[in-house]
């Protein structure tokens, strides 16, 4: 029997860009992946960095904006 999915918690603030601009599943992918890494979002990226290589550029842009 599968029972439908608990409702998924608000966001803290730390985590709510992330959430609003990749949605939750990815958030929690690009979280786990660079979480406590210092990173830098260009701001205007062409697709070749790690960070646009887990969330696709066009997400990727929109972290940078």
């Amino acid at each position: 029997m599968n029972l439908p999915a608990a409702p998924m918690p608000k966001p803290t603030a730390q985590v709510a860009v992330y959430v609003d601009v990749l949605g939750a599943d990815l958030a929690v992918t690009f979280l786990l992946t660079f979480g406590g890494a210092e990173l830098h979002l260009a701001h205007n990226p062409r697709g070749q960095g790690q960070v646009e290589a887990v969330v696709g550029l066009e997400k990727a842009r929109a972290l940078a904006a």
